[in-house]
Formats: C-alpha cells, structure tokens, sequence
C-alpha cells in the first residue's frame, strides 16, 4: 500500500510541475506552432507541402502573396534550402520540438521566434505575421541560424 501511495504522490508531483511549466501561446505563436507542425508532419511523411491540394490549408495560416512567393522560389531556385526551415536537411524530431517566443508585437504586425530542435542540429527563425480580419498571416521567415 505504501507504495501505491508513493507512485500516487509522484506521479501527481510530476504532472504538477509539467502544469507550472506550461506556458499559454499568444495567437500568433499559436498559428505558427500549428503550421510548423503541419509543415513538418508534410516533409516527414515525403509530401509536398505546397502541392495545390494543399491551399486550404496553406491560406489558414500563410499570406497569399507569400504563398505565391514560396512557390515561385521553389520552381526557380536550384539551392534546395527550405524557406521556412532554413535548411537543406531536417530531423524527424523536430515536427514534435518546435518552441516559440514572441519578440516583437505592433500594431498588426507581430515577430515569432522558432526553434526546431533534436539532439543533433537545430534551426532558429525568424517568422513575421500580420493580422488580417483577426487572423494572423505567416508574411515572411527569416534565416536567423547562428
């Protein structure tokens, strides 16, 4: 019985503490939390996030003139860098390790850093979102990588 009680005490001690760690995302870092995770999910699973029977989800959390944007950078550049990773390679891991901050907030315009990280490598971006009719825009990701 004592140590039933014991594994009670500590599992209720852990779940605490994960509770007082937890943070609330803002609304943007919830949109980008959503896409990176969505995005990742895509290139694990060797799909093409910016196929066309992708747009609905593609205008839930990308601004059209950047999806447009995307698109044409991925038909004509020949680098093989993601733009929205920043890299050319990628881990699995990260679909299920992306960790945000905002920075800066004003007016309609807000910067969300991102962190994809695993035990091996990590990538840091800078991602710009605009608020269009109360929904925030991905308008831009930016290589911030050290």
């Amino acid at each position: 019985m004592k140590l039933i009680k014991k594994f009670l005490l500590a599992a209720l001690l852990a779940l605490l503490s994960v509770h007082a760690f937890s943070k609330d995302l803002t609304p943007q870092e919830t949109t980008t939390v959503a896409f990176y995770k969505w995005y990742l999910g895509e290139l694990v699973d060797k799909k093409e996030p910016f196929d066309v029977r992708n747009d609905r989800v593609l205008k839930r959390f990308l601004a059209p003139a950047l999806i447009a944007k995307v698109r044409k950078l991925y038909r004509t550049e020949e680098s093989g860098r993601d733009y929205f990773i920043k890299a050319q390679d990628f881990a699995d891991a990260w679909k299920d390790n992306v960790t945000t901050r905002v920075t800066e907030t004003e007016g309609e315009e807000s910067t969300v850093i991102v962190k994809l990280t695993d035990n091996d490598f990590a990538s840091t971006i800078a991602v710009q979102l605009r608020q269009n009719q109360g929904a925030w825009k991905i308008i831009n990701a930016l290589n911030i990588n050290e």
